[in-house]
């Protein structure tokens, strides 16, 4: 039950006047083209069902990139709740749309961001003390919703910290490490994994390849070799299906060309091997989610998991056809404001994110060449996000430059043998060195070796 009001119409569980006066400078600043406050607050800070009301509706106009007046305001209301219009007086809507509510924006949303946390912990108590009262609630069950409902009351705030507690905190990590407590992703092949150490929580790494190099291929790889290690792995898939990941992952485990499987065209011997690796595939911890998902939906999805101990790397095939439900008229504006998204979720939830991105198609005098990145398709802010950049090139013949001298004798023989040699270019790395690193493909099991590996078995 709420709090009685005082005499400005508050008490610890919600402002009124300060939830009206949030509206008006929302509305303010949206004319002064400052447009983003209206993303400093959300619908639930909101008490009074009015004022949810009129919230919604600006926020629909603003991301519709209308004008915002007393007028299109009271239209838009009407549109969204074409019963509930009569409930708003015009006297609000006035008040709002008019009101001298510019110059204290800052301190009437903290006022609503603490009411709102105030009404969200009474009724989380409400709903713990009801069911600490029943003896068939599992506790463990019971304490781990309520980490998660608290993990999303918390309000992500910056905080200045001295040299000494940089240090410190740097001394940990670095003896975290030693231990093992601390240990990057690996991607199973080991000549990448030896150039960039793995991938570490707090990290987005990009993989960029033109059409149809291999990169989701790599990405599966990744995802596979993690959970074989134990890591729970989320994998996301924008354009492929659950089938079609199926039927890799048992041609790389039972060794089965994966032309075969497409086509069905199988023998009593390959039936064996596919029930062999059926077990081994179904007890990998790796949960996928199919089609274009909203980065929002998705970063809500992992909080979630990473809460209940379910994600401690997150596999996003590919970046560049994620959504948003924000609106934008520039394509790289998208992009960009996807690719912050991820790296922001790297850093909140402490886990790595792996995201596939698409590269130009880049051809030198009729030769496709490797990608740099200035080929990352749509965004620079890729570029500036990603902590790793790595590029998969595949070339056409053995005189591209992108191939190691030591392993050019060893293409041509590759080639004859079904399989592919792959140039991974590190473009880029915070915490490393870049260069060009040679693997191979092999596409009928959708399998990365390192090419050391396979010149070992060849010599």
């Amino acid at each position: 039950m709420l709090e009685p009001l005082d005499i400005a119409g508050r008490t610890a569980l919600y402002a009124q006047d300060a939830e009206r006066s949030v509206l008006g400078g929302i509305v303010q600043r949206i004319e002064r083209g400052e447009g983003r406050a209206v993303y400093a607050v959300n619908e639930d800070d909101f008490w009074l069902p009015n004022h949810r009301r009129i919230y919604k509706a600006i926020r629909s106009m603003y991301e519709r990139k209308e004008p915002v007046d007393l007028i299109t305001l009271d239209a838009e209301l009407m549109r969204l709740y074409p019963n509930d219009t009569a409930t708003i007086s015009p006297d609000l809507l006035k008040s709002v749309c008019e009101g001298m509510y510019y110059y204290n924006f800052e301190q009437y949303v903290e006022m609503l961001k603490q009411a709102s946390i105030r009404r969200k912990l009474a009724a989380l108590a409400d709903r713990i003390a009801t069911s600490a009262r029943d003896v068939a609630e599992d506790m463990t069950v019971l304490i781990d919703k309520v980490r998660a409902e608290l993990r999303d009351m918390i309000q992500t705030q910056s905080a200045w910290r001295s040299m000494t507690d940089v240090m410190m905190a740097t001394f940990d990590d670095i003896e975290k490490r030693q231990k093992g407590e601390i240990v990057g992703i690996k991607s199973g092949v080991y000549d990448i994994d030896r150039a960039t150490g793995g991938f570490f929580p707090g990290e987005l790494a990009v993989i960029g390849a033109r059409p149809s190099v291999g990169k989701s291929a790599f990405g599966l790889q990744i995802a596979v070799e993690a959970a074989a290690h134990g890591h729970k792995v989320c994998f996301v898939s924008c354009e492929m299906v659950d089938s079609q990941f199926g039927q890799r992952l048992i041609s790389n485990t039972a060794k089965i060309d994966g032309m075969k499987l497409r086509t069905a065209k199988l023998e009593n011997e390959d039936w064996a091997l596919i029930g062999d690796a059926l077990g081994p595939c179904a007890s990998l911890p790796i949960s996928f989610t199919f089609g274009a998902k909203t980065i929002e939906d998705l970063r809500n999805d992992v909080q979630r998991k990473v809460d209940i101990g379910e994600c401690d790397l997150v596999v996003i095939d590919y970046l560049q056809l994620l959504k948003t439900r924000r609106r934008f008229d520039i394509e790289h504006e998208r992009v960009g404001y996807i690719s912050h998204a991820l790296k922001q979720m790297t850093t909140d939830f402490k886990i790595p994110v792996v995201a596939l991105a698409q590269a130009k198609r880049q051809n030198n005098n009729g030769r496709a060449r490797c990608p740099v990145l200035d080929d990352l398709r749509a965004s620079g802010d890729i570029e500036q996000d990603a902590d790793t950049v790595i590029f998969l090139h595949r070339p056409d013949d053995s005189f591209d430059p992108a191939i190691n001298d030591r392993d050019k004798p060893y293409f041509d023989t590759l080639t004859q043998n079904g399989l592919q040699y792959i140039a991974f270019s590190v473009a880029k790395q915070r915490q490393g060195q870049t260069g060009i690193i040679g693997a191979v493909f092999d596409p009928a099991h959708m399998r990365y070796l390192s090419m050391d590996r396979v010149r070992d078995k060849q010599e």
